[in-house]
């Protein structure tokens, strides 16, 4: 599949994108779609082939949320994390396409307009922006900081296991990393990061092809787990179920990029860019969730109850943990991970600024930077004080993507679209954004205060 056009920029400038808030152009899930603005935005990029808009599609759902992906089957059992992992493929895709009936019919021309149809839907969609972005790079930094230091240890020390890390550990890998991604924060124009979006999305799906193989030579060679360390059928309670249920939605994310795919595929195919859209959604939709569904079969079938359950390092919720330090493909893929999630971390941060600095209505030099530092400290915070994996991810599942992604779209969709069918599965996507939003959260900030 070609990715010529994952990097697009489109014919807005600085101040017009931080007022009007059309464009996302990071992923919280571990990639990015590349959508640079600033001073070299004038002319717009353009997509062609239903391929091109697959890859922008998928590339901002495919990140390290699939690495944690695992661990959350464990806690709901077999049964009910296929079918949420099958649920949110599907509903993430339906509103999607009544979404674009919906731009068609009342003829939205960016997000904004959209969820402005609704009573506080633009202050709902910026608020749910900013949590969904600052939580979802903390997950990343939670994700990559205790990865390095164990690949310190081990390569470095040989003795990898026997180091805590501790809380001064992290805060200084922490500043180290920011230390690095933060000067690309302060700048307007991404252009240079333009390929991280590329990069990010070939590592982690090289990563799950390695994962997915190895997993399955496990199995094939009777090392499967079975018995009390089998992955459980189904769930011990209710509140695992809730708890996972946001993890999974967050792996669900295309509605971030609809669009910028959508306006992109305008311009490049002016007279039929609709059914070529559809046809995007569709395949997207299928294609992350058969990438997720592949991962989870194969990690707990290998793994059972021992999958992203790590009792040596710092990778608990993380599978790839699952496979030993001496498995140099997997430790090479880590090192790429933390190069490309410190890179994407810019990417995924630049329209909370914007969105920011529109609110405001600041545009000095130094705003920019005095945002990106505020923003830097809420992240860090976020790191230290929620030290489990999967609750960093659940709690941007269930704070910011339920209501971006689900509740929104759908109280749009469940108002605007006339369809009976579209009505229905809209008003199950505002129910299960209003259950993450609510219950969701309490269940996992309830373990957050717990531990």
């Amino acid at each position: 599949m070609s990715s010529r056009s994952a990097n697009l920029i489109l014919p807005t400038s600085e101040h017009e994108e931080a007022e009007t808030g059309t464009v996302f152009p990071g992923s919280f899930n571990g990639s990015a779609a590349g959508s640079f603005h600033g001073k070299t935005g004038a002319h717009g990029g353009s997509l062609k082939s239903v391929p091109d808009a697959v890859f922008l599609l998928c590339c901002l759902s495919l990140g390290v949320g699939v690495f944690a992906m695992p661990t959350v089957l464990n806690r709901v059992g077999w049964v009910v994390g296929i079918s949420l992992i099958l649920f949110f493929g599907f509903l993430s895709t339906s509103l999607m396409l009544f979404a674009l009936s919906v731009i068609q019919s009342e003829h939205c021309d960016s997000w904004d307009n959209l969820v402005s149809l609704l009573p506080f839907g633009k202050v709902l969609s910026r608020t749910s922006l900013a949590a969904a972005l600052i939580t979802g790079n903390a997950g990343h930094l939670q994700f990559v900081s205790g990865m390095l230091f164990d690949l310190m240890s081990y390569f470095v020390t040989s003795d990898y296991g026997n180091f805590e890390f501790n809380m001064t550990h992290k805060i200084i890998l922490l500043l180290l990393l920011l230390g690095i991604a933060l000067p690309y924060t302060f700048i307007d124009d991404l252009g240079a990061l333009r390929h991280v979006g590329k990069a990010v999305s070939g590592v982690v799906l090289t990563s799950c092809v390695v994962v997915g193989a190895c997993a399955i030579y496990r199995v094939a060679s009777g090392q499967e787990p079975t018995g009390s360390g089998a992955t459980p059928v189904w769930p011990v309670d209710m509140k695992s179920v809730f708890q996972g249920m946001s993890t999974v939605a967050f792996a669900f994310t295309s509605m971030f990029s609809l669009f910028e795919t959508l306006h992109a595929m305008r311009r490049g195919s002016p007279t039929d860019y609709m059914p070529k859209m559809r046809s995007a959604v569709k395949w997207a939709g299928f294609l992350v969730t058969l990438v997720y569904l592949v991962v989870c079969i194969a990690c707990n079938w290998a793994f059972g109850l021992q999958a992203g359950e790590s009792t040596k390092g710092n990778g608990n919720g993380n599978v790839l943990y699952n496979f030993p330090m001496s498995n140099y493909p997997i430790q090479a893929l880590r090192l790429f991970l933390v190069i490309v999630i410190v890179l994407d971390y810019p990417i995924i941060i630049y329209p909370v600024v914007n969105m920011t600095m529109g609110v405001l209505k600041v545009y000095s030099p130094i705003s920019r930077p005095i945002i990106n530092v505020t923003i830097a400290i809420l992240v860090v915070l976020v790191v230290l004080f929620v030290p489990d994996l999967t609750d960093v991810f659940g709690l941007c599942g269930s704070l910011g993507v339920s209501v971006f992604c689900y509740l929104l779209p759908g109280l749009v969709c469940l108002w605007f679209n006339p369809s009976p069918g579209a009505k229905l599965i809209s008003l199950v996507a505002v129910v299960a954004g209003l259950v993450m939003l609510n219950l969701s959260t309490y269940f996992i900030m309830q373990q957050v205060f717990s531990q």
